[in-house]
């Protein structure tokens, strides 16, 4: 509330005495009752309050004098706009004008420059000063320079006013009697508040507006349109009757101004005078014919009083201003069909309608069907007159009547021979330009929807060309601005859209256009702006904030984009179900637990309810939105609430739905990934995989092949990952994981350094420099680079980021380390740190396999044989100790311990091949070799009886065929290996068959059957993608792989090769976890070469090294030289007697069991 009111409503004059105020307020409250006037009490209080608020400040400092000729200038500037009196008349301002402040040189600019600085705040100016100011000023002339320096709209607001009359007519300014205007702002104020009631009335908003009018007088000025705004609420209010007293006085004092008279007409009318009302209107369109509420009252009149033709020439001139008017396009259908049938009537009879007769006549009633939207009437009627169809108007009527039957691709013959009949017209230039601009519109719209967009671009370029009207120009371009924006040619539809704003800055259209197609350019700041526009032009539209809600999202400013949501919902906008969707999105990544998920499933359930019914009732909705999406946000939804079986199903009915959408199947990919059903995950990505090429999807993907230890393809995808972003969540260290896996596989030496590079890449980026010291450990572990893998284990512990209840596992991989490289001492050191760091002794069993099997390997027996005890006190069913406590007694000679020991094993863990191997192997070395070999024959009927799987089954008849070969029953050995091998699925366990079934065809004297299993054996090999040098050179195992392949080498008959293989396995570093300082199986092995070749001398001297390195007797090469000290020639016959050993290199037995497991470091 200003000051003026405040005193105006206590009804003193302006004074600082608080207590004259407080008294006035005190005496108006008496009479002021809150419950029965709210709003008088509440004016009263607010009035109080500013009076006292200007009671209690200090006096302004008075206004410095002016300085120079501009300054002194400008003061008489000032004094004569602060006078309304003084102001309109233009005389004033033109001595101001001709003034030589105006005219000089080194004046002009600065004159002008102030002039309009204060002018921009100060705009209420009649026509003629306007017209006066850009002489003086060249303001239009020198518009473009002067945009640098005032805003484009204050110079527009110019160029309006200097081509464009009054509404307010200055002349009739008053001032109320007494009142001397304070400041410059006076009028002004009186002025904008007139406006705002005006527009208040005009759209319908009555309360308050009396008030509103009351207040005015405040301001010591007067107009008579106050009182004809009084009339307008009068009306408004249906109490016509009120306002007719000041009707009368009105149009007696004024009865020349044409807005009085059009509303004192109105009341006129609405009290029965209405023939007084009609007049004043028809004389108004008289001198204004277009006048548009004097036509528009006049109209209404005719149609009551059934005078169509007039009526329907008033409607028609009422809706080229007002096009969109749906009570003028109901009252032209009204009108229309009242004429049409007296028209038919008249032309049927060949009689004239009025003037109108002939073609005329038939024009004139097609357009009236025109209107009535009857556009076949329109097409028959056209043919019953050959001539009128090929003349101008008759093809504009018949190109309109196609255009909107949707026959575009007929109307374009017809427009563009109607456009010949514009260019020969004999009509004013401007006329036929008019003419042309419209039909090569409608041309353009009738080549887009006939999927012609180049040949629509150049018609609707022409119209904007030749259009005159700035308002269809206007129009024009916005639809050409639409068309590229559905074209998807976004450059375009922004440069078009740009072009209307630099014209009219407040084409709300074009804000939404250029908006939607920044946002498709990623264009993000230009969408922002332009929703700020929009919604400042008219803030109840959703689409603005749709697009800006939009952008947010997509760079992840959630709080910004339920900014954009909220402002809606303060500005009452009606949800559309695309912004109601996209708030569901926003809220979903908003969300934080499963309260605040419950308002996003909300909207999303409703969404999908809405959709249901419109496809159910085939109800065509202009605000659908895609069932599809709908079904994916809320499997995202799940997703966040870890629901991933119901994330799963809703994005594959999403699918469903729309198959062709490439990223729902990513995304139901990545949630099968997530949910670890990688194989059907990989299917998904395989469908997309030519759409997406970006890091996410190669991770996704890699980790799917991971999974499938498919370790290629997962490397594969991981480096296309780590191209595009090097550091990308964990994908160096999978990519490390892969290059160990196939260094471990396939043993090629650039896995290896491959390997560490990754490693080495993810420590330079991991927040947790233990883990990845832990991870590089393993792979140094692999290698056997003992002293590297230790360091980094030891320094892994000592950086304090690996937690203290994973410490023991660090212990336990040194432990492996030195085990693999026969330091028992420091392995089992290693390992009983372990068991003594891992608090709760049910945590892990290795530190009690590492403590067992390293004093084993050391001798000691006895405390070996206390360890697996103290650890299968924790753990029952571990077979890995009941393995080493088997060992310890069969190599304490304690073969009744090692029975008694399988049958606690067999309450432990049932009656697998370990059980039945391990009683088998210790009868044949009592000497109860049939006894022995039996039990093979009873553990296969159990086998069979329990439905063993093939695996079971395979591994038992590798330790039957290992028996077999000890006693050097070869070929049955052979056959043994055979079957085993049929059961293997895997090529690297069909290998370790394979090789065995060559080596005993060989010794049995079966070259053939020993060279196809040989060559069978390394084909293994390469379908593991194994190479010879690789195999031969990993640390490993080289010794024992460098055995494996010397003998498919010799059954092949590659004898000199096969002989180089096993003397190179005397040379080697011993296998990881070796107890013998040296090679036994090489010296057997190299024994078995001899005897084949007949060099019995050297077959036994080897044979008996090999024992004297196996520290037992070994029953091959015990059996071997028997057959050479008794002169036996040639190979062996099949023997089953004997006593039996471990035969190394045939089965893993007590002793070499561990050995051959190849375990690895653990993480």
């Amino acid at each position: 509330m200003d000051k003026k009111l405040a005193f105006q409503i206590l009804g003193l004059s302006e004074t600082k005495e608080e207590e004259q105020i407080r008294q006035s307020y005190l005496t108006l409250l008496k009479g002021t009752n809150p419950e029965d006037d709210p709003e008088g009490f509440k004016r009263l209080r607010e009035a109080y309050e500013e009076a006292l608020r200007f009671a209690g400040q200090q006096d302004e400092e008075e206004e410095e004098e002016p300085q120079g000729e501009v300054g002194l200038w400008m003061k008489r500037v000032r004094e004569i706009y602060r006078d309304i009196l003084l102001r309109r008349e233009a005389e004033n301002w033109k001595v101001l004008f001709d003034d030589p402040v105006c005219a000089g040189l080194d004046t002009f600019l600065e004159a002008r420059g102030q002039l309009l600085g204060f002018l921009s705040g100060h705009s209420f100016l009649p026509q003629t000063v306007w017209v006066l100011l850009d002489q003086a000023f060249h303001v239009l002339e020198d518009f473009d320079a002067l945009k640098e320096e005032f805003h484009v709209n204050f110079l527009r607001h110019i160029e309006y006013h200097v081509n464009t009359g009054d509404f307010l007519d200055y002349n009739l300014f008053e001032t109320l009697d007494g009142c001397v205007p304070e400041n410059d702002e006076e009028a002004d104020e009186y002025i904008k508040e007139y406006f705002d009631i005006k527009n208040r009335l005009e759209n319908d908003e009555t309360e308050g507006v009396a008030q509103s009018l009351s207040d005015m007088k405040r301001h010591g000025v007067y107009h008579p349109y106050e009182d004809v705004e009084r009339l307008r609420l009068s009306i408004r209010l249906k109490e016509c009757e009120k306002g007719k007293e000041l009707a009368e006085e009105l149009i007696g004092r004024y009865p020349e101004d044409n807005y009085v008279r059009v509303w004192t007409g109105k009341i006129f009318y609405d009290t029965g005078e209405t023939e007084r009302g009609f007049s004043q209107w028809e004389t108004v369109l008289a001198e204004e014919p277009d006048y548009y509420m004097a036509k528009y009252f006049a109209m209404h009149h005719l149609v009551d009083q059934k005078e169509w033709d007039q009526a329907g020439k008033y409607v028609n001139e009422l809706l080229k201003v007002n096009r969109r008017d749906e009570e003028l396009l109901e009252l032209q259908k009204e009108i229309d069909n009242a004429l049409v049938p007296e028209l038919r009537e008249a032309l049927d009879k060949g009689e004239p309608h009025g003037e109108l007769s002939g073609k005329e006549l038939r024009s004139f009633l097609g357009w009236r069907l025109f209107d009535l939207e009857r556009y076949d009437d329109i097409l028959t009627l056209l043919a019953e007159d050959s001539e009128l169809e090929t003349e101008e108007d008759g093809l504009e009527l018949k190109a309109w009547a196609l255009y909107r039957l949707e026959r575009y691709g007929e109307a374009i013959p017809v427009y563009q021979a109607h456009l010949k009949c514009v260019e020969e017209n004999e009509d004013d230039e401007k006329e036929r330009a008019s003419k042309a601009a419209q039909s090569h519109r409608l041309l353009g719209v009738c080549y887009y929807c006939t999927e012609k967009p180049d040949e629509g671009e150049r018609e609707t370029k022409t119209a904007i060309e030749l259009e005159a009207d700035e308002r269809i120009r206007i129009d024009c371009k916005y639809y050409l601005a639409d068309r590229y924006l559905s074209l998807k040619e976004y450059e375009k539809a922004t440069e078009v859209c740009d072009d209307i704003l630099e014209t009219d800055d407040r084409f709300y259209p074009a804000y939404l256009v250029r908006q939607e197609a920044c946002y498709h350019m990623r264009k993000a700041q230009q969408v922002v702006d332009d929703y700020y526009r929009a919604i400042d032009l008219y803030a109840g539209f959703d689409k603005p904030y749709l697009y800006a809600a939009m952008i947010f999202y997509d760079y992840n400013q959630y709080k910004d984009a339920i900014g954009v949501i909220e402002r809606a919902r303060e500005n009452e906008v009606e949800f559309s179900k695309k912004l109601r969707f996209q708030e569901a999105k926003i809220l979903r990544m908003l969300s934080e637990d499963a309260e605040s998920r419950k308002r996003p499933l909300e909207i999303l359930n409703a969404l999908l309810e809405e959709t249901k019914d419109a496809a159910e009732n085939e109800v065509e909705d202009r605000d659908a939105i895609d069932r599809a999406e709908v079904l994916f946000e809320k499997g995202l939804l799940f997703e966040r609430e870890e629901k991933l079986d119901t994330a799963i199903a809703l994005v594959q009915e999403a699918i469903t739905l729309d198959p062709e959408e490439p990223y729902y199947v990513l995304v139901l990919g990545n949630l099968l990934r997530d949910s670890e059903q990688y194989d059907r995950a990989l299917v998904q990505y395989k469908r997309v995989e030519e759409v997406y090429h970006h890091t996410e999807f190669y991770f996704g993907m890699g980790v799917c092949w991971q999974e499938a230890e498919e370790w290629q393809e997962a490397a594969s995808c991981y480096l296309k990952a780590i191209e595009q972003d090097e550091t990308y969540r964990d994908t160096n260290l999978r990519l490390y994981r892969c290059y160990v896996a196939l260094y471990r596989l396939e043993y090629k030496q650039e896995y290896f350094d491959k390997g560490m590079r990754y490693i080495n890449k993810q420590m330079e980026i991991t927040q947790n420099r233990g883990y990845r010291l832990w991870d590089r450990g393993n792979l140094y572990s692999d290698a056997m680079e003992t002293a590297l893998a230790v360091a980094d284990y030891e320094e892994a512990i000592a950086v304090g980021t690996v937690p203290e209840d994973e410490i023991y596992i660090l212990w336990q991989n040194i432990g492996l380390s030195y085990t693999n490289d026969m330091q028992y001492e420091k392995g089992y050191e290693a390992y009983r740190r372990a068991v003594e760091t891992m608090g709760a002794k049910d945590v892990s069993v290795k530190g009690y396999r590492g403590m067992a099997e390293c004093l084993q390997k050391m001798g000691n027996y006895e405390k070996a044989i206390a360890c697996c005890r103290e650890g299968l006190a924790v753990f029952p069913a571990d077979s890995t100790l009941w393995d080493t406590l088997t060992t310890c007694y069969s190599s304490m000679r304690l073969p009744e311990k090692v029975l008694e020991v399988q049958e606690e094993r067999k309450k432990a863990l049932g009656e697998d091949e370990d059980y039945y191997s391990n009683i088998a192997d210790t009868l044949i070395l009592m000497g109860k070799t049939e006894e022995g070999l039996a039990v093979y024959d009873d553990a296969k009927r159990s086998y069979f009886k329990r439905a063993a799987d093939r695996q079971e089954l395979a591994e038992l008849y590798m330790e039957w065929a290992g028996s077999l070969a000890d006693v050097i029953a070869y070929e049955k050995a052979a056959k043994k290996y055979k079957e085993a091998a049929t059961l293997y699925g895997d090529s690297r366990k069909k290998f370790k068959a394979e090789w065995r079934v060559a080596k005993n065809y060989y010794m049995a004297g079966q070259r053939e059957e020993a060279a196809c299993w040989a060559k069978k054996a390394l084909g293994r090999l390469a379908e593991c993608s194994i190479r010879e040098e690789d195999y031969l050179t990993y640390t490993k195992y080289a010794p024992v792989q460098s055995g494996w392949l010397a003998w498919c080498y010799l059954a092949l008959g590659e004898k000199e090769r096969a002989k180089r293989l096993f003397e190179r396995m005397e040379q080697l570093k011993p296998c990881a976890a070796c107890e013998y300082k040296k090679c036994f199986e090489s010296a057997l092995w190299l024994g078995c070469y001899y005897y084949t070749e007949g060099e019995f001398e050297k077959a036994a001297a080897l044979f008996e090294e090999s024992a004297v390195r196996y520290g037992d007797v070994l029953l091959e090469a015990k059996f071997l030289l028997q057959k050479i000290r008794d002169g036996s020639n040639g190979f062996p016959p099949e023997s089953e007697g004997g006593t039996k050993t471990q035969g190394a290199g045939q089965k893993p037995g007590f002793m070499a069991r561990l050995f051959h497991k190849k375990t690895g470091p653990v993480k």
